[in-house]
């Protein structure tokens, strides 16, 4: 999900139950804290979730901060936390505590790297550029094919392209 999008999940756009979990992405929060509709109709989608997130999700549900807006990541005022504080106290300490960075120094990526992951671990796994583009929210298939095209490459060089294309005209 796009960090705007996480801040604004509500408990109610989170289905858990049955043979497709998922995430219905409907709304944002902007740098305000405003909770609006998201910008595309093409964000407006619904984000496939594994056993292991569904269980995280089902865990963090019971013991979130209470929220008028029954927000899933709301801070203790019930509001949408602020990026700049869901960086400082989550994603630096994360990543301390991964050993990625010792205390201040600057994390060589951003929180919007996990996106960029996750949409990778989805090609990697056999998701189509369809699926891709449904689940990120891209506008179109150009800018996830521009992005990423090139993880769907099933061969590594042109002559094992050719030699596989051949091999299927002659049987």
């Amino acid at each position: 999900l796009r960090s705007s999008e996480l801040r604004a999940l509500g408990k109610q756009h989170v289905v858990l139950k049955g043979p497709s979990p998922e995430l219905l992405i409907r709304r944002k929060a902007d740098r305000w804290g405003q909770i609006q509709r998201v910008k595309t109709k093409s964000s407006v989608r619904n984000v496939p979730l594994g056993p292991h997130t569904v269980q995280a999700i089902r865990k963090w549900m019971l013991a979130c901060p209470p929220s008028d807006d029954e927000l899933l990541f709301a801070n203790g005022a019930g509001k949408p936390e602020s990026y700049a504080n869901t960086y400082n106290r989550l994603w630096l300490p994360l990543l301390i505590a991964a050993g990625i960075i010792k205390e201040g120094e600057t994390p060589p990526f951003g929180m919007h790297s996990l996106r960029h992951a996750g949409i990778s671990l989805w090609i990697k796994n056999g998701a189509t550029p369809k699926q891709v583009q449904t689940w990120a929210g891209h506008a179109s298939i150009k800018t996830t094919w521009d992005i990423y095209g090139h993880l769907w490459r099933e061969f590594q060089d042109e002559q094992s392209a050719a030699r596989a294309a051949e091999q299927i005209l002659l049987s």
